[in-house]
């Protein structure tokens, strides 16, 4: 801008020295019309220079707008979730192998890779061998003995099963009653007993080929032994 207003004063300066009149009459132009004519260059050359601030101003800010709206889209971009990690199938009190979990990531342009962790319990029916709670704050371990529904699922599958089926515990032991006066005193009549063996469960999830859960059909009511640990009843 500078340069400029010097240009545009050596101009008005030889304008005004070689403005001689042939006709030998005075000049025209004075001292003020030449301090005027440079004042309205200038104006000229500081209205030009605000007309490019403003342009600059803009262009900048929609470059700002530009830029944090790629940053906002790079956040949102989450990886996929990885597979879920596999249950150990211990049956203690402890909570390690009890849940599972996965993660994803996702990249970002200011600070560097985030990540997130979601987790859920394993599913109670990896727990069929787990008998009992280790304590109250034993949210896995099984808190129903999962051999109740192993055993109403077999009475159920008997041909002679016909309305409701109930499977009921008889402990095991020389001293219980039989099925038969146990169903009885439930108000139900007894068609078959089975014992489900518990804790045998020892097979891993990708296990193939190896013997897992296992119970005994008696076929019978009317064992008064160590037996039966689960009567057959219906309506």
């Amino acid at each position: 801008m500078f340069r400029q207003i010097l240009t545009m004063t050596a101009m008005i300066s030889l304008n005004v020295a070689g403005n001689d009149n042939s006709n030998g009459e005075p000049n025209c132009y004075s001292r003020y019309d030449y301090d005027y004519k440079l004042m309205q260059t200038l104006s000229e050359l500081q209205n030009e220079q605000q007309v490019l601030k403003t342009r600059i101003y803009e262009q900048s800010t929609k470059i700002d707008y530009l830029q944090n709206e790629l940053k906002e889209t790079v956040k949102s971009q989450w990886g996929e979730w990885s597979t879920w990690s596999k249950c150990t199938f211990k049956c203690t009190g402890s909570e390690e192998g009890r849940q599972q979990s996965r993660e994803r990531s996702r990249s970002q342009t200011d600070s560097g890779t985030l990540s997130e962790i979601e987790s859920r319990p394993c599913n109670a029916v990896q727990y069929a061998g787990c008998v009992k709670n280790h304590g109250p704050g034993d949210q896995y371990g099984v808190t129903y003995d999962f051999a109740d529904q192993i055993a109403v699922s077999t009475c159920t599958s008997l041909p002679e099963a016909v309305g409701y089926i109930y499977a009921v515990r008889r402990q095991c032991s020389n001293l219980s009653v039989s099925c038969e006066e146990t169903c009885k005193s439930l108000q139900l009549k007894c068609f078959n007993s089975i014992h489900v063996h518990r804790g045998s469960t020892t097979q891993k999830q990708d296990d193939v080929g190896k013997l897992g859960l296992y119970l005994y059909r008696y076929n019978s009511c009317a064992g008064s032994y160590c037996g039966p640990n689960f009567c057959c009843c219906r309506k």
